[in-house]
């Protein structure tokens, strides 16, 4: 019995890694520009960490400072379903203010000023 279709060429497999994941999967995430916060939005408050101890969370949570970038938190290793979720109204655990506006430059300066009265 012929093939239902025969006349059409077979599709290419999906595309894989050397590894045989599927290339998608390695995609890059979407560019931070894209997203809620810009990297320069500044943390300007952050709860007690909330998390169950001893969690990577409460790990990740613990990396929150008032007078830090949404990009330094990153960097420290924050996600950004931990930002999102953590700064979402309904939670409150932190709070994000936009570069430049008068509460973020004075969470900057705080940051700054307690780490100039660290002891070294």
């Amino acid at each position: 019995m012929p093939r239902k279709n025969a006349s059409k060429a077979p599709t290419a497999p999906e595309a894989q890694t050397a590894t045989g994941t599927p290339a998608a999967a390695n995609a890059a995430p979407p560019a931070r520009a894209a997203r809620k916060y810009a990297d320069g939005d500044v943390i300007v408050s952050v709860a007690a960490n909330y998390k169950r101890a001893g969690s990577e969370a409460f790990a990740r949570f613990a990396k929150y400072r008032v007078g830090m970038t949404v990009g330094e938190a990153l960097d420290a290793g924050l996600k950004w379903v931990d930002i999102l979720w953590d700064s979402n109204p309904k939670n409150k655990h932190i709070t994000i203010a936009p570069a430049g506006s008068p509460e973020a430059d004075a969470a900057i300066v705080d940051r700054l000023v307690g780490e100039a009265h660290q002891p070294r």
